[in-house]
């Protein structure tokens, strides 16, 4: 959705010279920092909501604390990776329409 938005920005920075290897990089950097800071809040969410769901029903089920959810680092690490692959495909592909167009066709639509 940023890249259909911004066609009019890629293809003035395509009149002005700028090479499609830094066109790519520029909106690439924007949506890796928005998917790094949206996973490390829904981790610390998910850690939190776990613990509480240990604790409350654990310790109200038997009176001793154990952990019903357990949290695997290695989980987390894999679904971090498969976000970024996931965020990085839906840029890469219409930035790589986008740039596959004239100049005039990228401004014009």
């Amino acid at each position: 959705y940023s890249i259909k938005d911004n066609s009019k920005v890629i293809g003035i920075l395509k009149a002005i010279g700028i090479d499609k290897k830094d066109i790519k990089r520029i909106f690439v950097i924007e949506p890796i920092k928005i998917m790094l800071i949206t996973f490390i809040t829904a981790i610390f969410l998910l850690i939190g909501i776990v613990r509480y769901i240990n604790i409350e029903y654990a310790t109200g089920l038997t009176m001793r604390t154990y952990e019903i959810l357990p949290i695997s680092l290695l989980a987390i690490f894999i679904t971090g990776v498969f976000v970024v692959v996931i965020g990085l495909i839906t840029v890469l592909i219409p930035l790589k329409e986008m740039n596959s167009k004239t100049i005039i066709e990228t401004i014009r639509t």
